[in-house]
């Protein structure tokens, strides 16, 4: 998917002798990769030695499935999310990285704000508070399962049959 930003008009305001329109630049939906995590070579060296880890990938695809859950309405085809929240995600899987080892010590204090950050900012996605562009295509929907249902019918062996258990 190409990230050209599109322009919505969202409203103007007539202001005496000239207008002002009011824009907003949206940005497309992006796959989101394991390469657009910010964490260094020596870094994903480190966790790698690891026994048990999970790796970049898993937790990339992880993250963008997080973020594509908070947003509303329309949501893109499985791995992308909204340009505007790569920042926010690559964030989340940084730290999901590297918090796998608590010992290693990777995690630092502005790793953690960012990621504090980026988890209000999903909450603020969730609420409509940010904007972003719908996607070209939308993941197609999926059949959901039966709930179950329960009748009104009695059991036929009661708890006293069975000594109480």
């Amino acid at each position: 998917m190409d990230s050209v930003p599109r322009l919505v008009t969202i409203g103007h305001r007539s202001a005496g002798a000239g207008q002002f329109l009011f824009a907003l630049f949206l940005m497309a939906w992006i796959t989101f990769t394991s390469a657009m995590v910010p964490v260094t070579e020596a870094e994903i060296a480190k966790i790698d030695t690891a026994v048990g880890h999970v790796t970049l990938d898993d937790i990339a695809g992880r993250a963008a499935a997080r973020v594509q859950s908070f947003v509303p309405g329309t949501r893109g085809e499985a791995g992308t999310i909204p340009s505007e929240m790569a920042d926010q995600c690559g964030a989340i899987a940084a730290f999901r990285f590297l918090s796998q080892i608590p010992t290693a010590r990777l995690v630092t204090k502005p790793r953690t704000d960012a990621n504090e950050q980026a988890e209000k900012d999903l909450v603020m996605l969730a609420n409509g508070k940010i904007t972003i562009a719908p996607p070209e295509t939308a993941a197609p929907i999926q059949a959901s399962n039966p709930s179950p249902s329960f009748s009104g019918r009695r059991r036929k062996d009661q708890r006293q049959q069975h000594g109480g258990f």
